[in-house]
């Protein structure tokens, strides 16, 4: 293996080989952990893997950076004074474009919220302390190295593409079905990616990432008893009206998609002609 990365160390094909390699090493990581993740009881395992992901995520980035033999800095991997506002403008994005969608879906379909009383408990708490330390190990994983290493070696375009459907194919792997996986976490990819690429780090990736997360569990989106509110069907909801419902749902994401597209597609122009004027 270390032959073939010397081999290819500059080429396009040495890209993908070290791109693979890094999400081997932080795969394997995540698996060996599995075991461990299991002996504690929720909410404690999430965090768990929360924590344990962010520790493998960051520890297949340095590798692979030994493997390069560049400082962690050269990818955006770097914490200064601006790393927490970054990540704060990053909550303000995933919250500007949170509510005009649920917004619309209370609006156009028989879901309501209902109020949660006991939202406000410790228990809630500990749910959702776990939701930072996953999104930044995703994070780590999908929008640090791979991201960065696609984008300057085959362009924004694949880069985006590829990360995508990698994002949509991990959440199969979590369970997920194909259908959600790819119409949810690999369109969120595109915004997430356009943001780490953008911002040169993942600042304020994490920052879309984290907070999308947390107001989907307090508005109920994401099941269970964590929620502020409860989302649910009014009452005398029937089949039809719960299908024109997904329907709306996939509407936005496609929305949101051609969004995260037409902004991409901005993003290059102006690099191009960035590079026009500097020649």
């Amino acid at each position: 293996m270390v032959n073939l990365i010397q081999k290819h160390r500059n080429t396009k094909a040495g890209a993908i080989i070290k791109c693979v390699l890094f999400l081997l090493i932080f795969f394997l990581l995540m698996m060996i952990s599995g075991p461990f993740g299991a002996a504690f009881h929720a909410p404690y395992d999430k965090l768990f893997y929360g924590v344990y992901g962010v520790i493998a995520g960051y520890f297949s980035v340095w590798l692979i950076m030994r493997v390069e033999d560049k400082p962690l800095s050269s990818i955006g991997m770097k914490w200064d004074k601006h790393t927490w506002w970054r990540f704060s403008v990053g909550m303000l994005i995933g919250l500007l474009i949170f509510v005009p969608m649920i917004g619309i879906m209370l609006m156009f379909t028989p879901l309501s919220l209902t109020y949660n009383p006991t939202f406000f408990s410790f228990n809630t708490f500990l749910l959702y302390l776990p939701i930072l330390p996953l999104a930044l190990g995703e994070e780590l994983c999908f929008r640090s190295y791979p991201q960065v290493k696609l984008n300057s070696t085959y362009g924004i375009w694949i880069s985006q593409i590829v990360m995508a459907i990698l994002f949509g194919a991990y959440h199969m792997l979590m369970g997920w079905n194909v259908l959600v996986a790819f119409t949810g976490p690999a369109v969120w990819s595109f915004v997430f990616g356009l943001a780490a690429i953008k911002h040169g780090g993942i600042a304020v990736s994490t920052g879309i990432h984290f907070f999308i997360n947390v107001l989907q569990s307090i508005v109920g989106t994401k099941g269970g008893k964590t929620g502020l509110w409860k989302l649910d069907y009014l009452p005398g909801t029937t089949k039809p009206m719960m299908d024109n419902t997904d329907h709306i749902g996939l509407l936005l994401h496609a929305l949101l998609l051609i969004g995260a597209l037409v902004l991409t597609a901005r993003y290059a122009k102006s690099l191009r002609q960035t590079v026009k004027t500097e020649k």
